[in-house]
């Protein structure tokens, strides 16, 4: 095998604390009495690259990220998120669109502008969340633009098809947010249903309707779940499991697709991932992932 496949090496310094828990916050009370939760961050990323790969621009490029957070409970149990961010990337490498979300951003409205787009500087802001949650009593309700995530792996997982992250995102605090609709029911103490409809654009073959039904084992301490539905021109059944053996942490995620496209691939095809991680003292991980597509 090449060099140019087998080395492969990010540097990334992370000069501004990445936790929500640090951030800015505070409340606002509305004449009505309900309050109005403010909070926001400043992160900055300094990247170093020198990948051995041709087709990967290498350099040093600077991340500056600001995220003002918004929710309030406009009735009783019924609450209102919206989430609005700068993103702007000092000498951009590739847009940013390996190390971050990209900027074509999926959904039936863009709700993100460019305020400068050129070799030396990309600079966007978006709303990343605008939805509402609640609480029907039987369900939980989230409707709007919104974070949804199944997967179980770190670094790949075929089962996070809604909104996942690039293996090589560094920044993981917050999933793209899509236009969706989700029905969350609990059956019983320790087994829920998740329901999502959620539009990646007006046409039917850009729509996901799917299904996860999820349980957890508590004595074993292991959680399984099984997924079906249809992603685009995909129909989709996987299996996920994630538990803890003698101090390691184990995941493993299966999905096996039927695909009904036109377009020139295998009509059917499976994709698995099985990984073990080991937690140190100091946040410190170490991840071992095999995925077979």
């Amino acid at each position: 095998m090449s060099r140019s496949v087998c080395i492969r090496l990010l540097i990334a310094i992370v000069l501004a604390s990445s936790g929500s828990g640090r951030a800015a916050a505070f409340e606002i009370y509305l004449p009505a009495g309900q309050p109005v939760q403010l909070r926001g961050y400043y992160k900055n990323f300094l990247l170093g690259i020198d990948s051995g790969i041709p087709q990967l621009e290498d350099g040093i490029s600077d991340i500056n990220r600001a995220r003002l957070m918004l929710e309030s409970e406009v009735v009783e149990d019924w609450e209102v998120s919206v989430h609005y961010e700068h993103i702007a990337e000092i000498n951009p490498l590739l847009g940013g669109q390996v190390f971050f979300e990209g900027s074509d951003r999926p959904g039936l409205g863009a709700l993100s502008w460019s305020i400068d787009n050129t070799d030396d500087l990309n600079w966007r802001h978006e709303i990343d969340r605008l939805q509402v949650h609640g609480q029907l009593g039987w369900a939980d309700v989230t409707v709007g633009r919104q974070a949804i995530g199944w997967g179980v792996g770190l670094l790949w997982d075929p089962l996070d098809l809604l909104t996942g992250f690039s293996p090589v995102q560094i920044d993981r605090e917050y999933r793209l947010g899509i236009d969706a609709a989700r029905l969350l029911v609990p059956i019983g103490a320790f087994t829920e249903v998740d329901l999502v409809y959620a539009a990646y654009g007006t046409p039917f073959d850009e729509q996901v309707a799917a299904g996860r039904w999820n349980t957890t084992f508590a004595e074993q301490q292991l959680d399984v779940g099984v997924v079906v539905g249809k992603y685009f021109e995909d129909v989709v059944v996987g299996a996920l499991a994630v538990g803890e053996i003698a101090g390691f942490g184990v995941h493993s995620s299966l999905n096996l697709t039927h695909h009904y496209g036109d377009d020139v691939g295998p009509e059917d095809f499976a994709r698995l991932v099985v990984g073990a991680d080991r937690r140190f003292p100091r946040d410190v991980i170490a991840v071992v992932e095999y995925y077979f597509n």
